[in-house]
């Protein structure tokens, strides 16, 4: 009789490949709500914990972690931000950033709200009430402000002179969509939710190596947050000491469209100057957090569409909220926790990042406000040069000249006496110098006085610290000029009583006002009518009589005066400050040329004020002779 097959061992090979299959399904299991912190022990990604563990993926999103979806339980519920450490940053809005997980949380342990609101936000920042102190209050940390000084630098660039005072404004658009604060034993007791490796990591660190502990789990913590979006734009600019917030913002807005927050480009930082004050540094940066953070790059150049790209952006949000971005944090120190575990240690790590903060906060201390590169300076105390039988006087005020730059610097003329003067530095030099209109033409090195060395690169008002060519002893060049002096001078000055400087020129231009004309608005409120008397005859008219203004016509700034024939005219040349009596042909050019007029530089501003003065070519000896009467 046939023995039947032997079914024990197929049965046993079932219970085991059973076994297999059960004790696989709760490995995976057991590993995957396990996986932070056993990768966290591990120092690896948390990226995707399945794969890294090795033990392959769950099927439902059910089996992963508490806070985690997505088949591969790489999606992280937004509130899971409390369960981080957080350290300063600054290329993130308020400045601060997640470090890595420290607290081991469920959602039992967080409170999570609606919370729907958007906004905008101007901070206005000076050297002595900083970026830093405005951050810190928000979050609840004002006595620590120093964490964030190196980060919310006031400093325009690494570069820039750092004795100059700055302004920073910060514009911010900002979404939110929920608030997750800690609850229970996480927020009256949060060293109980510490993950147990780190317990461990601070129990092993030596005292002397507690700033490590900060390093590693950062210098913060946070207690709730606000879960959205953030943009942030930053302008940082030399200061002066004119600014205000109205005159910053209304600059800033100017050829914007009124908007702070547009033609981006790219999310790096740029370096440029200030268009409102000529000279002065700006930086700007951009950082933007939550949704679809790109739409921000289509903003243009003046902001016209800011209103269309927010609304896109506030509706880029996913529905799951794994792109929600923690801000409006309430942070507390990280020494609170180590206290807690280990109480020396968090003493020590409390004194510490005390210490290192309080020398942020004094690290960028400005004295100075930015100075306008000057529009006019005054010259002072150079002694008079005789060439000849001239007498050179170097000394007065000398005026920005437009558009002319010497060594990348700012050229003035003098141009108020006899000589052409000009102050400029010369290439590549840092010297000043005083010379005539050649050598600054060519912005070479050559003139009467000069200045020593070094001492005023950046701009010519120098008091004190100028050589000149003359007076000096026998077989001295050079010799030191101590009552010579360089100051700036007040457009005020340069306009005289009666003009008013031009705001914002970059020269001191000066509109004439209470009636006066003139280059210099020398010319005082001249006569509707003037009589002239005492003409030699002509044989072909009379010059004598009544001469009344002609409404509209000027020459050289100043009215023209017409006989009531029509047929002479009064009037003063181009670029003269002399007075002639010619036709409708010489006055339609303002034309140097007639048949009597003044010396120039006797009455200049008034004829009246030429009795006596007068000169005519009619019975003379030669062109023009002396007319008393």
């Amino acid at each position: 009789m046939e023995t039947p097959p032997a079914t024990k061992p197929r049965s046993r090979k079932r219970v085991a490949l059973l076994c297999v299959l059960v004790v696989g399904v709760v490995g995976t299991v057991v590993a995957t709500l396990r996986w932070p912190s056993a990768l966290q022990d591990a120092g690896q990604d948390l990226q995707n914990p399945c794969e890294r563990l090795g033990v392959g993926c769950p099927l439902a999103t059910s089996r992963c972690p508490t806070g985690y979806s997505g088949p591969h339980c790489q999606t992280e519920a937004p509130w899971l931000a409390l369960a981080y450490g957080f350290d300063v940053d600054p290329d993130a809005p308020y400045f601060i950033r997640k470090t890595s997980k420290i607290f081991n949380i469920s959602s039992d342990d967080v409170d999570v709200a609606p919370e729907h609101h958007a906004d905008g936000k101007i901070f206005y920042s000076t050297s002595e009430k900083t970026i830093a102190e405005h951050m810190a209050e928000k979050m609840g940390v004002a006595g620590y402000f120093g964490a964030f000084s190196a980060a919310a630098s006031m400093a325009v660039s690494a570069s820039a002179e750092s004795s100059i005072k700055t302004v920073r404004l910060d514009a911010l658009v900002r979404i939110n969509q929920q608030r997750a604060m800690t609850a229970g034993a996480f927020r009256t007791q949060p060293h109980t939710k510490l993950d147990s490796s780190l317990k461990t990591y601070i129990e092993a660190v030596p005292l002397s190596r507690v700033q490590d502990i900060a390093e590693t789990l950062g210098c913060f913590y946070a207690r709730s947050t606000n879960l959205g979006g953030v943009v942030q734009k930053t302008y940082t600019m030399q200061a002066t000491a004119y600014d205000t917030q109205a005159s910053v913002e209304t600059a800033l807005k100017a050829g914007r469209g009124n908007s702070f927050i547009g033609g981006e480009g790219s999310f790096t930082d740029s370096h440029t100057k200030r268009t409102d004050v000529e000279g002065a540094q700006m930086s700007t940066s951009f950082h933007a957090e939550g949704g679809d953070t790109r739409l921000w790059l289509a903003v243009d150049g003046r902001g016209t569409n800011f209103e269309e790209v927010k609304q896109r952006w506030a509706s880029s949000f996913a529905a799951d909220g794994h792109d929600l971005y923690p801000w409006g944090l309430e942070l507390r120190p990280i020494w609170e926790v180590v206290e807690r575990i280990d109480a020396a240690k968090g003493q020590a790590l409390r004194e510490h990042l005390t210490l290192k903060w309080q020398r942020q906060a004094r690290a960028f201390q400005p004295v100075n406000f930015y100075t306008q590169i000057p529009r006019a300076v005054e010259l002072t105390g150079a002694r008079k040069r005789s060439w000849g039988e001239l007498l050179g006087e170097l000394n007065g005020i000398y005026t920005r000249v437009a558009g002319k730059l010497c060594n990348g610097k700012a050229v003035y003329r003098n141009s108020a006496g006899d000589y052409d003067y000009v102050l400029f530095q010369a290439s590549g030099t840092s010297q000043w110098w005083v010379s005539n209109g050649e050598h600054a033409a060519s912005c070479e090195g050559s003139g009467f006085i000069v200045t020593e060395g070094l001492v005023c690169d950046a701009r010519p008002d120098c008091a004190g610290r100028w050589m000149e060519s003359e007076g000096c002893a026998w077989g001295e060049t050079w010799c030191d000029a101590h009552g010579l002096a360089v100051r700036e001078a007040q457009c005020a000055k340069v306009c005289g009583e009666h003009r008013t400087p031009i705001a914002n020129a970059t020269t001191c231009e000066c509109s004439c006002r209470d009636g006066f004309s003139g280059p210099r608005c020398e010319v005082s409120e001249l006569s509707p009518a003037y009589s002239i008397s005492g003409a030699a005859k002509r044989s072909w008219g009379d010059l004598n009589g009544i001469y009344t203004r002609v409404a509209g016509k000027l020459c050289n700034g100043k009215p023209v005066y017409q006989t009531s024939a029509g047929d002479y005219f009064l009037f003063q040349p181009t670029d003269s400050t002399h007075w002639m009596v010619s036709d409708g042909e010489d006055v339609a050019s303002c034309k140097a040329s007639g048949w009597i007029n003044t010396p120039s530089n006797v009455c200049g501003a008034s004829p009246e004020a030429c009795d006596g003065r007068w000169q005519e070519n009619t019975g003379c000896d030669s062109d023009w002779c002396d007319a008393p009467g």
